[in-house]
């Protein structure tokens, strides 16, 4: 439904104190910075026997992590194959054995309990063979109970997909497709190294939807030479194509820890103003067509299970983003992958070379882990609640937790009064909740105020880690 996101000028001011705030964005909290070296396997099997006792349903995530190219805007983990390097080394079959192995060993661990999702990322996914691809599932398939509703995603890149991968994706019972899209202006494709025309996404598209894949689309905003007039032509082009979702978040403009941003010059890109003034435009252009805003960043149909989910208070914001997994247990596999799990998380190792190494000596790649504690617990389901459904009922946090939530969170309470008092959000006796457009557009900075591990770096005279940029 249409909701006219629009600042006074007072918002705007008070808007501006906060924007350009380097902030998690609390895809996990803690943040990843504030993870821990691992420290051996006793950690990972106390947190993977609980998913086991309790016979949890989990989500899986598959990480691939190759590309045929570098997109400039990218800070994923990536191993770039153009066809040069690749008829040197083909690095396929290797990851995909070691892929399997990591697998076997996880289904020894929590094989019985039901997967609801399965997503591959990247990377590029399809940068694999449909014959891999079909590999790794028949994989899942023969070590893990899949349930008759699972959800099953992998994110597309059009240029390398297909039709095959696209048959192929369809019979090992994918359902849907995510396009990176960013852009669909010439000069800022050609920016950011990622040139592909409107018109071979709209044949690819079609060949989605004769295939009754659900799609979503990613954009991205903040990139050189983008403009609102710009975003305007980008989003009619995307809304004759009707996806039904999109994601539409700022560029993470991290120069120091992507070294091929550096590329940008900062006269191109959009200045604060600019990046405010596109992403207002933006909500109220998708809004106005039949998209609800829903989270930080995400837009949906009424009919899309994202919307069901948000409608029930029952989405869960992870390194996916908005994912309707509820309180899944996310078991990750590939480099870079992260298990998400109910009493803490796990990363493998980034480096390729180093997570086969792992794997061919029968261990599980890990190199961070994060137990969480009960404040971690608590800290947690708030922050998420502000992202996922805008408010805290302090009620049930004091059912669910036997705290006050006042009492607990005192130390926030003159950060929570500026922040009321500025029309961030209202802070009443039952509850707490964003406010309707600043509260909304500033959620990073109202969550990060119960986000002990980045105010200690503060009040504790530490460092910060580097964060992307609110707005």
């Amino acid at each position: 439904m249409s909701i006219n996101f629009q600042l006074s000028q007072i918002e705007l001011e008070r808007y501006k104190k906060y924007s350009g705030l380097n902030l998690p964005r609390h895809t996990s909290y803690p943040a990843v910075p504030f993870w821990k070296e691992y420290q051996g396997d006793e950690t990972l099997d106390k947190l993977l026997s609980v998913i086991k006792e309790k016979e949890r349903k989990i989500s899986l995530y598959i990480h691939v992590p190759y590309c045929s190219s570098l997109c400039l805007y990218c800070g994923c983990t990536k191993e770039i194959y153009d066809q040069m390097r690749l008829s040197k080394h083909d690095p396929r079959k290797a990851y995909v054995d070691h892929l399997v192995k990591e697998l076997k060993i996880y289904s020894k661990q929590v094989g019985d309990n039901v997967l609801a999702q399965i997503h591959f990322g990247g990377g590029t996914p399809t940068f694999l063979e449909p014959e891999q691809l079909k590999e790794i599932h028949q994989c899942i398939e023969d070590n893990f109970s899949i349930s008759e509703n699972v959800e099953y995603a992998v994110e597309i890149d059009p240029r390398v997909t297909s039709t095959e991968h696209l048959d192929t994706l369809k019979g090992m019972g994918v359902n849907r497709i995510s396009l990176g899209i960013q852009d669909f202006d010439d000069k800022v494709q050609k920016a950011v190294n990622r040139v592909q025309p409107f018109e071979k996404v709209e044949d690819f598209v079609k060949e989605c939807r004769s295939r009754n894949f659900s799609i979503n689309f990613d954009l991205i905003y903040g990139l050189p030479f983008q403009t609102k007039e710009s975003i305007d032509n980008t989003l009619k082009l995307v809304l004759n194509l009707d996806p039904d979702r999109i994601a539409f978040f700022r560029l993470a403009l991290i120069p120091s820890m992507f070294k091929w941003q550096k590329s940008f010059s900062e006269k191109d890109l959009p200045s604060e103003d600019e990046l405010l003034a596109i992403n207002l435009f933006a909500i109220n252009k998708l809004t106005d067509h039949a998209y609800s805003f829903i989270g930080l960043d995400h837009f949906a149909k009424n009919y899309d299970p994202l919307y069901s989910a948000w409608i029930k208070e029952g989405l869960r914001r992870n390194f996916q983003g908005m994912t309707t997994g509820d309180k899944l247990n996310v078991i990750g596999v590939g480099p870079s992958a992260i298990s998400q799990l109910e009493g803490g998380y796990l990363q493998n190792s980034k480096d390729t070379k180093a997570w086969m190494e792992g794997l061919s000596e029968d261990r599980l790649p890990i190199i961070k882990e994060f137990e969480l504690q009960e404040d971690d617990h608590i800290r947690k389901e708030v922050i998420e609640a502000l992202y996922t459904n805008g408010h805290i009922d302090k009620i049930m946090f004091k059912s669910r937790w036997g705290h006050d939530f006042d009492h607990y969170f005192s130390k926030c309470e003159k950060d929570l009064a500026k922040m009321e008092e500025e029309g961030l959000i209202v802070n009443e006796a039952d509850s707490l909740f964003l406010t309707r457009v600043l509260g909304r557009l500033l959620v990073r900075a109202v969550a990060s105020l119960f986000d002990r591990y980045y105010m200690e770096t503060f009040s504790q005279g530490k460092e910060a880690p580097s964060f992307s940029r609110l707005g």
